[in-house]
């Protein structure tokens, strides 16, 4: 089954499957989805932030081919302009809205994000932090961090943010090490079976009960729908929602392991 072929299907069978508020009888998932999932913001409140996405859409300037994921058809050998990157790699401003959501509801003292591409994500999460809370951004092209540090600058936020540039592999566990929690983690960087499965084990380690994880293109890939599927049926797992765009894990105890397939 070719790729395309395979992420169709895949929709489809999210289509059909997926429900909304009506459908869930769990207080916590209904809570979860209407209070955060569904919230609404006022777009004011990310004018910041999305004058920057039109800044970086209209940016010629060249970006160096780096990449420590699993590809992508965006590249060019050797340059490609940062408006083609930007355009297949932000988050849209209705996922933004939900990371926003999410920072608001856990309030944590440590977030990871796992993939800082040009930073509009960062700068979603970094929006609801309060003082204290430091948000570790990791990005393995030197060009695009540097980029999205240039974004940071621009937002009343910037003191929460620290992007550590380099090879994921080399630098999360060193950064574990040094921190007692993880409140939040957003996985969007090395979209295949293993890496997935490796950061998992290793925030995992780092999470409470009251942690969140967030995975990106779950459905993106073969490989990436089968490390999700392999997420969900963790003993560690008690909730899984699928948003078909992302996947969101807690672990929060309960009496019976719930997974649901959501409307977003």
């Amino acid at each position: 089954m070719s790729p395309k072929v395979g992420l169709a299907w895949r929709f489809i069978n999210y289509w059909l499957y997926k429900v909304n508020e009506h459908s869930l009888h769990s207080p916590f998932v209904y809570q979860f989805y209407t209070e955060i999932i569904l919230a609404d913001t006022p777009p004011q409140q990310f004018e910041a932030i999305e004058t920057y996405r039109k800044l970086l859409l209209e940016d010629r300037n060249p970006i160096r081919s780096q990449d420590y994921g699993a590809g992508s058809t965006v590249w060019k050998p050797g340059t490609t302009p940062t408006k083609i990157i930007a355009a297949s790699s932000l988050c849209t401003p209705k996922f933004g809205h939900l990371l926003y959501n999410i920072s608001r509801y856990c309030q944590g003292k440590s977030i990871i994000e796992l993939g800082t591409s040009f930073g509009i994500s960062t700068q979603y999460l970094a929006a609801a932090v309060e003082e204290g809370t430091t948000i570790y951004t990791f990005e393995g092209n030197d060009d695009i961090a540097a980029k999205a540090k240039e974004g940071f600058l621009k937002t009343a936020a910037s003191k929460a943010i620290q992007l550590i540039s380099g090879d994921i592999n080399q630098k999360l566990p060193e950064l574990l090490s040094a921190i007692d929690s993880v409140s939040i983690a957003y996985i969007d960087a090395n979209h295949r079976y293993e890496p997935t499965l490796h950061y998992f084990e290793l925030l995992l380690a780092k999470c409470t009960e009251n942690s969140i994880l967030v995975f990106d293109d779950i459905h993106w890939s073969d490989e990436m729908h089968a490390a999700w599927q392999e997420i969900t049926c963790r003993p560690e797992v008690s909730v899984s929602m699928d948003i078909f765009d992302a996947g969101i894990v807690c672990l929060k105890p309960l009496k019976l392991k719930q997974h649901y397939i959501l409307s977003f």
